[in-house]
């Protein structure tokens, strides 16, 4: 079926839907189901520390983390890419689809081949076990990523938000299912709990992929399309790689220098850490489909989103860090105590991450993505480097002060960059009452 065959009432749907401002309800949907993802991501996390242990724990962090950053290089930024474009242009999807569905085989491949060459040497202080069940992972979890980015642009740029909200909580919700019923039984594994979550994660992106097909329908893929929106996902894609290299580049290289159980507590500091990044930053991903398409007003909702961004970040820094002492043993076990003190080291960077990622989202809205990039940059610098000197002789403490700096650096940056990108006054950063005051 063509775009033109397409009922036009479907069309025009799409477009009253992407017309309409703000983010209020829209924010207010995404907050409830971040609070189910993160309890599902919990109890994922509790199941897994508590049944296999710190070693077991890391195996599994360990080999997830290499696929999601391994896949980030092959994405071409197609979320950012197909979001900006279908919010611009919803009667096209049928043609967009088709066109990234094709981009998917050739960039599935190769980063199969390049994941198979690197994981012997990430995982090298790694069991050949663990090594063996991380190879065999990249085969089908490198594709589902690629293919699940794509799915979630289409979704976002269609302002289907509810949806795309479902999709991102169905999938840990699922996986914990998949581990209680495995704890059940007694085969929770490594292995079972790899394989749990890849076909949670595949019956997930198939039923997005049933809906966006049945919205859209697929055509020959056209190659102008692909053009356009392949060199916008290619601006951003650096930052793109580079923004997931600065979350998760201390936990890639851990592996390479410590122990599994140091990864272990490493991988609670940093998942109980980002746990503040979730709650307090839902908003990322709808600012950049709302925002372009508000245009001129798009700062104004890039600003308040940075508020209420950086509000929520401290509030909820504040009770984990008070509460750590007793809630991570109590919760992970007592095992895990050695996390306590890398998380609050954490804290404050993860904070201003959060904020930084929307100021990031607002260049993407106001086609900048190469831009974007540059804040992302200058953080991975930092932390290479600071890992380079500090890991292998501070540990996991050392690890946790780097890379918090390098959250607050990439804050910094951002924040001046969104300024020169839009032309906003310094003064417009201020909540609204504190301007009036300052004016």
């Amino acid at each position: 079926m063509s775009d033109l065959d397409r009922p036009q009432g479907s069309i025009a749907r799409l477009k009253q839907r992407a017309l309409r401002p703000g983010l209020t309800r829209e924010s207010l949907i995404t907050y409830g189901f971040t609070g189910v993802a993160l309890v599902a991501n919990l109890g994922t996390g509790i199941l897994i520390a508590r049944l296999l242990g710190p070693a077991g724990r890391g195996e599994v962090t360990a080999i997830t983390n290499a696929a999601t950053w391994i896949s980030l290089f092959f994405l071409l930024g197609c979320r950012e890419a197909i979001a900006y474009h279908q919010a611009h242009n919803p009667e096209q999807g049928g043609k967009l689809f088709s066109t990234w569905l094709v981009l998917l085989i050739p960039t599935a491949g190769l980063g199969i081949l390049v994941a198979e060459l690197l994981i012997p040497l990430l995982f090298s202080a790694q069991t050949d076990e663990a090594t063996r069940l991380a190879m065999l992972y990249m085969v089908a979890g490198i594709p589902l990523a690629l293919l699940g980015e794509r799915l979630q642009g289409f979704l976002l740029g269609d302002h289907d938000f509810v949806f795309w909200n479902v999709a991102r909580v169905a999938i840990p919700l699922l996986t914990m299912a998949g581990y209680a019923g495995l704890s059940i039984v007694g085969d929770l594994t490594v292995t079972s709990a790899l394989l749990s979550l890849l076909i949670a994660t595949a019956l997930v992106w198939a039923v997005s992929g049933v809906r966006v097909i049945g919205r859209h329908g697929m055509t020959r893929p056209s190659w102008p399309i692909g053009r356009t929106t392949a060199w916008y996902g290619l601006r951003g894609s650096a930052g793109d790689a580079l923004a997931l290299l600065n979350s998760r580049l201390d936990l890639l290289i851990l592996p390479a220098f410590v122990g599994a159980a140091s990864v272990g507590y490493y991988s609670v500091s940093t998942n109980v850490s980002w746990i503040i990044f979730m709650l307090a930053s839902p908003l990322v991903s709808l600012v950049l489909p709302v925002a372009a398409r508000r245009k001129e007003q798009g700062p104004a909702t890039v600003i308040k989103a940075l508020h209420v961004t950086l509000a929520g970040g401290v509030f909820f820094a504040v009770v984990v860090g008070a509460l750590a002492d007793i809630a991570v043993p109590a919760v992970y076990g007592s095992s895990f105590g050695p996390a306590v003190e890398p998380l609050r080291i954490l804290l404050p960077g993860t904070v201003l991450y959060g904020g930084a990622m929307v100021l990031v989202s607002g260049l993407y809205a106001v086609d900048r993505p190469f831009t974007a990039s540059a804040s992302q940059l200058a953080g991975l610098i930092f932390t290479a480097v600071g890992l380079a000197l500090f890991l292998e002789s501070g540990g996991i403490q050392a690890a946790a002060i780097v890379s918090t700096t390098a959250y607050t650096v990439v804050f910094g940056i951002s924040v001046v960059l969104y300024q020169r990108a839009t032309g906003i006054s310094w003064l417009d950063y201020l909540p609204r009452r504190r301007r009036r005051a300052a004016d």
